[in-house]
């Protein structure tokens, strides 16, 4: 039975790389508000949940009051490969902040993903990191690959096409919840890298091929988040993305622009990589880091630092880390 279910699913995943088909054409995912200055929150997170009682009493102030309750929200989440947080989405801070969501008015919750090529189907790898059964009556659970898939332009340098999942232009608030990763091949692996999982798996070879960096960065050209929330409470801080030597850095950030939320968090895990003083090709300055430069180049934003808002420590002493 174990060897029919293996075959199936590959099978399965040969089908999906061998055809790319397409539904449509659809125009780029943009923001529905102007930002301006979009600060970054940054939470102190020693133990368990708490934190995101924090987060939804500065809800209004954090999200700008542009979020609407009606209408589908999706939950970009990271489920890359079946190896467990900080590799992939923690299945309890997935729980929390479904909860959190429900809690502020959101009623059409949905988490979705498309994984590595190495460990599709998605809907496996769900449930194997546990995410699956945590959000089971909080929420529907979209594997991109299961839909349909949509064609869209871009005005990228690298990128002049991608290849997006019909829950993209279905959902009318998109959140990015992504975790703290070195990544062996594109240097780290944030929020926008997280954006390679709306990508159509087929074309995920040549996104490989060369300027690995900038071509994840250009993914914001196609789909931008209406939110980031970073997990960093535990970070991989070498390797990645599939495991390395991890630190706990006990933070989450939260905010409107992923370009500064990822720069919030690249201080953060350069800061951990330089405390055993091993930063490896990790610039003091995040502006000498590929993914950030070329978005500065590309019109994302500007190479400044972001202001960071502390909002203090949170903790629930009853509560263990996952």
């Amino acid at each position: 039975m174990r060897f029919l279910k293996a075959l199936r699913n590959r099978l399965r995943k040969r089908r999906l790389l061998a055809s790319r088909k397409v539904s449509g054409i659809r125009g780029p995912r943009r923001l529905r508000a102007t930002r301006g200055e979009s600060p970054v929150f940054r939470f102190e997170a020693y133990r368990g949940m708490g934190v995101f009682e924090s987060l939804s009493e500065n809800w209004d102030r954090i999200t700008d009051d542009v979020f609407k309750t009606g209408g589908r929200v999706l939950v970009k989440v990271n489920l890359n490969s079946s190896d467990p947080y900080p590799a992939s989405t923690c299945p309890r801070a997935m729980a929390a902040f479904l909860d959190l969501l429900k809690f502020r008015g959101f009623t059409d919750l949905a988490v979705g993903d498309c994984s590595g090529i190495r460990d599709l189907p998605t809907r496996k790898v769900a449930k194997e990191t546990g995410l699956l059964d945590a959000i089971e009556g909080k929420a529907e659970f979209f594997a991109f690959e299961e839909g349909r898939w949509f064609s869209v332009d871009i005005p990228g340098r690298y990128l002049k096409e991608v290849t997006l999942p019909e829950a993209v232009f279905e959902s009318n608030v998109i959140i990015s919840f992504a975790n703290i990763k070195s990544h062996a091949l594109a240097d780290f692996s944030l929020s926008m890298k997280l954006a390679v999982g709306f990508m159509h798996p087929a074309e995920r070879f040549a996104l490989h091929e060369d300027h690995l960096q900038e071509k994840c960065v250009e993914l914001s050209l196609a789909v931008m988040p209406d939110l980031v929330v970073i997990d960093g409470r535990t970070a991989m801080v070498t390797g990645g993305p599939y495991e390395g030597k991890t630190a706990d850095l006990a933070v989450f950030l939260v905010g409107r622009d992923p370009l500064c939320v990822d720069l919030a968090a690249y201080r953060e895990l350069e800061t951990a990589r330089r405390s055993p003083a091993d930063p490896g090709n990790f610039t003091r300055d995040p502006f000498g880091m590929r993914q950030f430069s070329h978005a500065v180049e590309i019109g994302l934003g500007q190479a400044v630092l972001p202001e960071i808002v502390h909002m203090g420590r949170h903790t629930m002493e009853e509560e263990k880390m996952p």
